[in-house]
């Protein structure tokens, strides 16, 4: 009776050690996903749902992959997928673009030996630590947007680096990354800068995006960065613009939302092609007149009273001036190049839109000529 038992209890600890064994190897119930790949045609172990359907639509396959088509996998971009887990990508070894922005994923351990990489785009996703990448020397790109990434010290070794995208995190040393003189483009918005000399080195950037820094009150380390031809600062604590006179090459200025003292500089801007000054307290817009091929205007919130340089500029296309003082549009009208296809919004301002008024009859003309106007509510007591 004895030994019946114990071989009855010895046959329920077996099954239980069988049924475990199985779930390992399948990788839990319903996942069978093997645990690594040692032949080519080997079920290529991808634990992720979405991630898989990728791959396969990336390969041009129906099934699978295997282990020998990841093997062979280039290009992937699973943008927006709700993918959770990049496991099974380690053996993506020909790999060299992953465009992986806006999923869940918290976790990039699996890219660590994927030396052909060169351009790793995960903006939108959880991921905190980033030191399993220090070995991807040979990156040109990296996204690390909106990331609760803590420290970009793995980025300072990628000296091979032109595009970097890693604002909007809590890291903040970014001095580390003084080094990347290859830089064209780097964003750090939202990066809580105070300074930007971690641009001292960088004498080849020609994008640079900073806004969202509200504790920033010295750009002038951007005067040795010659070659800019965009520079985004709003909302920052700039009141100092005097860096601007050394970027001639300038094309796309943001400002917006700094109480600026002195908006001079921005004439030294002959390129200018797109400027943003809402909010930041300009009244006079005459400095324009320097930079006659300009196309977009925004300038909300002032208190601008005159926009009769906005008559010499006939590559506007659009003007956007809403909570100014203006009581004359008439020099828009004036400018026979801004016509079909153009934006105007001049609401909140000081005009009388009433049928028949003058202001109203030169709203009436820029539509007929195919101007897009918004105009309405106007200011009370002006």
């Amino acid at each position: 009776m004895r030994t019946s038992f114990l071989v009855r209890q010895w046959l329920v600890g077996a099954s239980v050690l069988v049924a475990l064994g199985l779930l390992v190897a399948c990788g839990g119930p319903g996942v069978p996903t093997p645990a690594a790949c040692t032949e080519p045609t080997d079920l290529a172990p991808i634990a992720d749902a979405a991630l898989a359907d990728a791959v396969r639509e990336a390969l041009g396959v129906t099934a699978g992959p295997t282990c020998g088509e990841l093997a062979k996998l280039t290009v992937l971009d699973i943008q927006d997928l709700g993918v959770t887990t990049l496991a099974g990508l380690e053996h993506a070894h020909a790999l060299v673009t992953l465009q992986a922005d806006r999923n869940d994923v918290d976790d990039v351990t699996v890219l660590a030996g994927l030396s052909n990489l060169r351009g790793l785009w995960f903006g939108g996703n959880q991921v905190s630590d980033i030191a399993a990448l220090a070995g991807l020397t040979e990156l040109r790109g990296i996204s690390f947007w909106n990331n609760p990434v803590t420290s970009v010290a793995p980025i300072s070794a990628m000296t091979q680096l032109t595009h970097a995208y890693i604002g909007d995190t809590p890291a903040r040393d970014h001095h580390l990354l003084v080094g990347l003189t290859q830089l064209r483009v780097l964003n750090l918005n939202r990066s809580g800068l105070t300074n930007l000399d971690v641009l001292a080195g960088m004498t080849e950037i020609e994008e640079f995006h900073a806004t969202w820094n509200d504790e920033l009150v010295d750009a002038s380390a951007l005067a040795s960065a010659t070659k800019l031809v965009r520079l985004d600062l709003g909302d920052t604590g700039l009141t100092d613009v005097a860096f601007l006179s050394s970027l001639p090459d300038l094309r796309m200025v943001t400002l917006w939302g700094n109480p600026i003292a002195d908006v001079g500089p921005i004439e030294a801007l002959s390129d200018l092609t797109h400027l943003d000054v809402g909010g930041t307290g300009v009244n006079d817009l005459a400095f324009l007149a320097n930079s006659p091929g300009l196309a977009s205007l925004y300038a909300w919130s002032n208190e601008i009273a005159d926009i009769s340089v906005l008559a010499s500029l006939p590559d506007l296309v659009t003007v956007v001036i809403p909570g100014n003082a203006l009581s004359d549009i008439g020099a828009l009208v004036a400018n026979a190049g801004f016509a079909a296809g153009a934006q105007l919004n001049v609401a909140w301002n000081c005009l009388d839109v009433t049928p028949g008024s003058a202001n109203r009859n030169d709203i009436d003309a820029l539509v007929d000529r195919g101007v897009a106007v918004e105009f309405e509510p106007q200011r009370d007591g002006c």
